[in-house]
């Protein structure tokens, strides 16, 4: 076990990428955070399965899908992204997206069991490192911040107005560049 910890800390060093010939970037990630609201913790946890195009060797464009996971309820989302690359070396690159799409997502009511469902607009940006673990392959690791700026539709009090939820936090991603 100590052997393999120390080799997945050393690649990222003695890897390299070769992204010149690359026109698709498949892979995904995963983000979180925990949130203390009155005096209470909420926590939010995301799956983020993404396939993205190259325009150039650092500009990739693409469609990213996120299942939610929070203390508040589910939710799920399709976006569209931009990435930048921009290499500090052969195996490691700065990394930022910008995304836009669609949210849609349903909370339950701790008193009384009721669903409420919000469905509107999710924007987000996501700025880190990647790591060459081999020629095509990257690991990840970034901050992010993610809002949606939805509207509720509930069975008792119906359409609500628009609301801005923000979320900020830690995510990793797994990317194979082809």
């Amino acid at each position: 076990m100590k052997k393999l910890t120390f080799l997945l800390l050393l690649i990222p060093f003695l890897g390299y990428a070769q992204l010149d010939s690359t026109q698709w970037m498949g892979g995904g990630s995963a983000t979180g955070n925990v949130t203390n609201i009155a005096d209470t913790y909420a926590y939010n946890f995301s799956l983020e399965p993404q396939a993205g195009f190259f325009l150039s060797p650092s500009h990739i464009v693409g469609l990213q899908g996120a299942v939610g996971f929070a203390s508040q309820g589910n939710s799920y989302s399709g976006v569209g992204f931009y990435r930048y690359l921009y290499f500090l070396n052969p195996s490691m690159a700065l990394m930022g997206q910008a995304e836009l799409g669609y949210l849609y997502r349903e909370t339950v009511s701790v008193f009384d069991g009721s669903k409420t469902t919000f469905q509107g607009l999710r924007f987000g940006a996501k700025g880190g490192i990647s790591s060459f673990l081999a020629p095509n392959i990257s690991l990840d690791t970034f901050l992010y911040y993610d809002a949606n700026n939805s509207y509720g539709i509930s069975p008792k009090s119906g359409e609500s107005a628009p609301t801005l939820e923000q979320n900020f936090g830690l995510g990793v991603g797994f990317q194979i560049y082809f």
